[in-house]
């Protein structure tokens, strides 16, 4: 028997997976991924988070959602103090992507004195954490189970370890990019869009509405529009049309729009993108 479960919790793992590998796109894995390990866990909060480590910035997906109020008083507060955090600074330091708790790398007693935990997690009424990482080139990807009690168990470590490799293989096969995607994705890198900004650009060049978007990725409608605003500043353009027709232009040689022969009716097709 692995370590701390039982015959129900192995059920409850392959259910899991089942779910994890039914997921058709990054933000429904998202969702699921948060969903399920609560369940899981009996976890007051899950998250799954998508943090910069250059800037601090953080975007979440959580279970239960949390008020968009407080989200960005809280993700202000982890940005400030993200340093402190015990698995990232491992994760950084080690390149260890496994569970860790709070607790296994830190003293809690100590841990509690610090800003992060003052300003971030004190206000979630978490007194301990487990959480793993899903290596990726440009983010820490951090998969959060807060707990309500100061223990953090065999079972919780176990489950994360079983279902941590699954969530990796299916995150990376749902998040590669096609050829075109991964060059529009570096022509706005370059452009000074943020992780989070590009791939709601890439689901605005797929004709995404903004409800669309925001169920896809997880987050709220008022986010998105926001995101699509600054990415909109950063490209230079005043409409997600605009921008379309921007990334249309990269794909030419030219950088003009590209046209078809004339039919044999004499009429024009309509541009390629």
């Amino acid at each position: 028997m692995l370590s701390g479960l039982n015959a129900k919790d192995l059920r409850a793992v392959v259910d899991a997976a089942d779910r994890i590998v039914a997921c058709t796109d990054a933000g429904e894995l998202r969702r699921v991924t948060v969903e399920t390990l609560s369940g899981l866990t009996a976890s007051p909060l899950a998250a799954w988070n998508e943090v910069c480590p250059r800037t601090g910035q953080i975007e979440a997906v959580t279970f239960p959602a949390m008020s968009p109020v407080l989200y960005a008083d809280l993700a202000e507060s982890f940005a400030l103090h993200v340093g402190e955090h015990p698995v990232i600074a491992n994760h950084l330091a080690t390149a260890d992507p496994r569970p860790w708790a709070i607790s296994d790398l830190v003293e809690l007693g100590a841990f509690r004195q610090t800003g992060l935990y003052c300003e971030f997690y004190r206000p979630l009424g978490a007194k301990d954490q487990i959480s793993f990482i899903l290596p990726d080139t440009e983010l820490i990807i951090g998969i959060a189970l807060n707990s309500a009690d100061a223990t953090i168990t065999d079972r919780e470590h176990t489950l994360c370890s079983l279902l941590r490799p699954l969530l990796l293989q299916t995150y990376r096969h749902l998040a590669a990019p096609t050829p075109d995607m991964r060059a529009d994705m570096d022509f706005l890198e370059r452009r000074g869009l943020t992780s989070r900004e590009v791939e709601v650009m890439i689901l605005v060049r797929q004709s995404a509405s903004t409800k669309q978007m925001a169920s896809q990725l997880g987050i709220s409608a008022r986010t998105v529009e926001k995101h699509v605003e600054h990415a909109l500043t950063k490209l230079g353009v005043a409409s997600r049309l605009h921008a379309v027709a921007l990334l249309n232009r990269r794909r030419t040689p030219t950088g003009a729009l590209r046209y078809d022969r004339p039919t044999q009716t004499g009429r024009a097709t309509t541009p390629r993108p």
